[in-house]
This record gives structure tokens, C-alpha cells and sequence, in this order.
């Protein structure tokens, strides 16, 4: 019997056994790890991904900060009015 190409495939033999377990399919447990150069394409792929993580927190903290100020701000207005605010006002009550 001639077998696929896909027959051969690492998740090909995950997925038999993980139906099968290791005595009806023949195969040794270590086929559910991944192999070193997948490892290794991992962690570089997460040491770029993650790299940047810093840059986006700082950001997100920066704009906090702005959001902050700027209700800081306001509130400050609205004290300065005499907690009066602008004529439309009336219509959201």
C-alpha cells in the first residue's frame, strides 16, 4: 500500500496518536513534541513578536496620561465657571 505525503507529516501522526494511543498506532510518544529547529523558529519568533512590547505599554501610558489631563483640565474650567456649564447644558439634564 502506498502512502500520501501528508501520511508522513509530524500532526499527521499526532492525530493518529492521539486516536489510536502508542499501541494501535505504532508510533512513540515523542512525536507529540516538537522537533528542536520548531522549538528554535519559536523562540525567535517570540523574541520579535515580544520585542516591542515595551514601545505599546509606554504608549498606553503616555495616552493615559493625556486622557488624564485633559479631564483634569476640564474639571478645572468647570470650577472656574462656577460649576456652570456651557448653555446646551441645560438639555442634557
Amino acid at each position: 500500500m502506498q502512502t500520501e505525503d501528508f501520511h508522513c507529516t509530524q500532526e499527521y501522526k499526532r492525530h493518529m496518536f492521539g486516536l489510536y494511543g502508542s499501541e494501535g498506532s505504532g508510533l512513540s510518544p515523542a512525536v507529540c513534541w516538537p522537533s528542536r529547529e520548531t522549538m528554535e523558529e519559536q523562540r525567535e519568533w517570540e523574541r520579535v513578536f515580544y520585542d516591542g512590547v515595551e514601545d505599546v505599554r509606554d504608549r498606553m501610558d503616555a495616552d493615559r496620561r493625556r486622557k488624564e489631563a485633559e479631564e483634569e483640565h476640564a474639571r478645572k474650567r468647570w470650577i472656574v465657571q462656577g460649576g456652570r456649564g456651557h448653555e446646551d447644558d441645560q438639555w442634557f439634564v
